[in-house]
């Protein structure tokens, strides 16, 4: 299958994808080019709604982003999951048109397959990094619980998360993060920001 300039492939991240024609979904699915969902930034930014159930019909690698502050005014990868689901189903009018496992495979191991990472992370495996969250359940908001995984994408926030390990070393704990201090870095970014006001 011949490509039009030849810029697709495992090596290229494809972020958003909001316009595909379907020429263009076949491609990037034949040419195993991974897409980055960010659903968040699409709905504040009003620039369309990926193609998700035809990317992940025809094969495509897709994992789920962020963007940045600026483009989605937060970084909540949790709260990120629950769009993702949520616009799909709004788009479609079908409420399993993209599922709470699909939404988290999403965020994990097609994440990590997304950056090219899919071979060392995304997946509790042996001879994966030991990157782990734990999420603290016990609030009114996750009760009651029929189903853990549609609990953590539907119900958790960003809060909920109680302790992270990267590579099996703790950068959280008991929501607080030990490495930093997080009052001066809070501090230093709003001067930061009042002064890029000013100078605007």
């Amino acid at each position: 299958m011949p490509l039009p300039v030849g810029a697709l492939g495992p090596a290229v991240m494809l972020n958003h994808c909001v316009h595909l024609s379907d020429r263009d979904i076949e491609l990037i699915a034949a040419t195993g080019s991974p897409v980055v969902h960010d659903p968040t930034s699409n709905m504040l930014l009003g620039s369309g709604v990926a193609l998700i159930p035809r990317l992940r019909a025809a094969g495509a690698t897709i994992g789920l982003g962020c963007d940045g502050p600026a483009c989605t005014n937060g970084q909540d990868m949790i709260e990120n999951m629950k769009y993702a689901a949520l616009l799909q189903k709004v788009v479609a009018r079908q409420a399993d048109v993209v599922v709470a496992e699909e939404v988290f495979r999403m965020a994990t191991s097609g994440g990590a397959a997304a950056v090219g990472l899919g071979d060392r992370l995304g997946r509790l495996v042996p001879g994966f990094l030991a990157d782990v969250v734990l999420v603290d359940a016990t609030g009114p908001h996750m009760i009651p619980m029929h189903d853990p995984l549609a609990a953590l994408v539907y119900s958790a926030r960003a809060a909920d998360v109680d302790t992270g390990l990267v590579g099996g070393r703790i950068v959280v704990r008991h929501g607080e993060v030990p490495t930093l201090d997080e009052e001066r870095v809070v501090s230093d970014v709003a001067r930061r920001a009042r002064a890029v006001r000013r100078s605007a």
